[in-house]
């Protein structure tokens, strides 16, 4: 039952790296080349950043679940895991711009306190953060841009940019990203290997992807000011490219359901698959993947023509290429390694020999 649930969980991390891959190389080599788009949240490129955040809060609360025994010594541990990852993502966030260490790393740093509270609570605080969502964008979002008080232009810009940081930024934001955090915690309290409990998981993440849906179809094309339809922007939603907070937060919840139940089925239906073997010891070294990806893109940017990095045929190839070099990387390390090279590091600083 263990080996199941933590292949399912590697499987879902190397179908998210993939995607964040591909989607992370075009988005940033745009806004790294000037060409920046503003703080947008997409239902394809933005879902598989909340998925990553979904499984990360998951494995979390299955480490300390697996061995209640040494909890004290595994929080200490996701404490110096997280002070990690926010020592690394503060320059990297600084050159590549579609990193979200700096997040993962401070929700790491709470994750003990998160898993310690009752699922109750955790209930409240997700359903707060998506009251929250809506409440900013029927209100607060235009009240902060059409505030003209007589603040100090520059106390008012810092403190735009610091609550920016904390609750509406897109790519940083650490109120709405945790709300993945914690439905991962969530998700992991729940019998989800049992079969029933898995078909209302998929009827869940279903009824919020729809539910999502009519969010989204209503913030595009209904007016709160006039009470009235717009004329019709987007329909099917799926295909606007920009998503308002609370659509996205609902739709991308539900499919982080979706995809951890269907690769937990997968790994459990073709358990002698190879295929399946290697994708699942990719996701195994999921911040080595992720990690060696920017650093790479820093260094092409650097290295060839603006002009060739920005066209969309380059930003695949070069992904499909990390990508394949990266699961023969994989294949090749872990004959001989337990641990990817990142994670090595982390279990080394942090000063334990458990394993996430």
């Amino acid at each position: 039952m263990k080996a199941s649930r933590i292949a399912g969980l590697d499987l879902a991390y190397a179908v998210c790296i993939c995607f964040i891959v591909i989607f992370s190389l075009s988005a940033g080599f745009q806004a790294n080349l000037g060409v920046s788009y503003g703080v947008v949240y997409n239902p394809v490129i933005d879902t598989f950043a909340g998925v990553y955040l979904f499984l990360n809060g998951a494995t979390a609360a299955l480490m300390l679940k697996a061995a209640p025994n040494r909890s004290k010594r595994l929080r200490g541990y996701l404490v110096r895991k997280g002070a990690i990852l926010t020592v690394i993502g503060i320059p990297l966030s600084i050159l590549w711009p579609t990193n979200f260490l700096i997040t993962l790393g401070i929700l790491f740093l709470f994750s003990p306190l998160l898993i310690q509270l009752s699922s109750t609570i955790l209930r409240f605080i997700v359903i707060g953060i998506l009251s929250y969502a809506v409440l900013h964008y029927l209100f607060l979002e235009s009240l902060l841009n059409s505030v003209n008080s007589n603040i100090q232009p520059r106390f008012w810009t810092w403190f735009q940019d610091s609550l920016a940081f904390i609750l509406t930024n897109g790519y940083y934001a650490i109120l709405h990203w945790g709300a993945f955090f914690i439905a991962g915690i969530l998700f992991v309290r729940m019998d989800f290997l049992n079969s029933r409990r898995a078909t209302t998981n998929y009827a869940i993440g279903v009824m919020a992807v729809l539910l999502g849906g009519l969010v989204q179809f209503m913030t595009a094309n209904y007016s709160f000011e006039t009470f009235a339809l717009k004329p019709i922007k987007t329909f099917p939603y799926l295909f606007s490219t920009h998503f308002s907070l609370p659509a996205f937060l609902i739709t991308a919840l539900g499919i982080s359901v979706i995809l951890v139940n269907w690769c937990v089925k997968l790994c459990k239906t073709y358990r002698r698959s190879k295929v399946l073997a290697l994708a699942q010891k990719m996701g195994s070294i999921k911040h080595t993947v992720y990690i060696n990806h920017i650093v790479i893109a820093i260094i092409l940017s650097h290295l060839i023509d603006h002009s060739i990095l920005t066209k969309p045929l380059m930003n695949l190839g070069l992904s499909l290429a990390y990508i394949s070099i990266s699961l023969i990387f994989t294949a090749l390390w872990k004959k001989q390694f337990n641990l990817g090279p990142v994670e090595w590091v982390f279990h080394r600083l942090s000063g334990t020999n458990e394993k996430l």
